[in-house]
C-alpha cells in the first residue's frame, strides 16, 4: 500500500514539473518571439524605366517641413510618407535623394532620381512631366479666431510675413510694401499676430497651419491670396 503511495505521489510530481516546463516554454516563446522575415516584394518595373534595379530613388527637400524633416534621426514628413508608400506600391525598395529645394529638376536631368517629391505646378521644369497634384496649397492669409474680415489694398492691413517668401510678395503686391510686417521665420510671423503686433499672417496654407501648431498659435484661414497651386510628383518627360 505504501509503495503504491509513493509511486503515485512520484507520478504527480513528475507530471506537475512537465506541466510547468510546457508553461516555461510557452512563456519563453512569447517573450521570444522568432524573428518576422517579410515577403519580399516583387517589383513591378525595372531598369531602364528606374536607373536601378529594386529601388525607387526619390528627391525630396529634407529640409521642408511638414512635407520633410527628421524626428529621431529618422526622415519623416508627408513626401516621404506619400514616397515609401508609392515605393510599396511598385514593390520597390526607398532611396531619398536630398536636392534642397531647388534641385530636383536637375536630379532627375542628370538621373540621380527616378521621381521628384513635391513639384509645383505654378513653376514646371523643362523636360519634366508633373502627376495631377497630391497636395493643394497656397499663399493664404491667418488670422485670429472669430476674425473673418478680409483686408482690401486700402484699409492699410499690417500682415506678418516671411521676408523674402513667396508670401511676403504676395502681401506686397496686393497690399503695398507698408503693410508687410517683416518676420525672420514663420514661428516670429505668428507671435506679431499673437501679441497684436499684426493683425494677419500670410504663408503658404500647409506650412503655415503647421507653424501655427507647432507655435501654439489659435488661427483660422480666411482667405487665399493666390490661385492654389499643386503638390505634385515630377518625372522625366522621356
Amino acid at each position: 500500500m505504501k509503495r503504491r503511495f509513493v509511486g503515485a505521489f512520484v507520478l504527480a510530481l513528475t507530471l506537475c514539473a512537465a506541466v510547468a516546463l510546457s508553461g516555461c516554454a510557452q512563456v519563453q516563446s512569447i517573450l521570444q518571439p522568432e524573428a518576422y522575415e517579410p515577403e519580399a516584394p516583387t517589383p513591378t518595373v525595372d531598369t531602364p524605366t528606374i536607373g536601378q534595379s529594386g529601388t525607387l530613388r526619390v528627391a525630396i527637400d529634407a529640409d521642408d517641413v511638414p512635407f520633410a524633416g527628421a524626428s529621431d534621426g529618422k526622415p519623416v514628413g508627408y513626401n516621404v510618407d506619400v514616397a515609401a508608400a508609392l515605393a510599396s506600391k511598385l514593390g520597390l525598395k526607398l532611396e531619398l535623394v536630398d536636392v534642397g529645394d531647388s534641385g530636383a529638376a536637375e536630379a532627375l536631368s542628370s538621373g540621380k532620381a527616378d521621381i521628384a517629391m513635391g513639384m509645383a505646378t505654378s513653376s514646371p521644369a523643362d523636360g519634366v512631366w508633373l502627376s495631377a497634384p497630391y497636395a493643394k496649397s497656397g499663399v493664404t492669409l491667418f488670422a485670429k479666431p472669430g476674425s473673418t474680415t478680409v483686408p482690401t489694398a486700402d484699409s492699410s492691413p499690417s500682415i506678418a510675413a516671411q521676408v523674402s517668401s513667396r508670401s511676403a510678395w504676395a502681401v506686397e503686391n496686393l497690399f503695398g510694401e507698408a503693410s508687410v510686417v517683416a518676420a525672420t521665420n514663420l514661428q516670429s510671423a505668428f507671435s506679431s499676430l499673437s501679441n497684436g503686433d499684426a493683425d494677419y499672417v500670410a504663408a503658404d496654407a500647409v506650412i503655415g497651419t503647421y507653424a501655427a501648431h507647432t507655435s501654439k498659435v489659435d488661427v483660422a484661414p480666411i482667405a487665399m491670396l493666390e490661385e492654389p497651386s499643386g503638390y505634385c510628383i515630377g518625372v522625366p518627360s522621356s
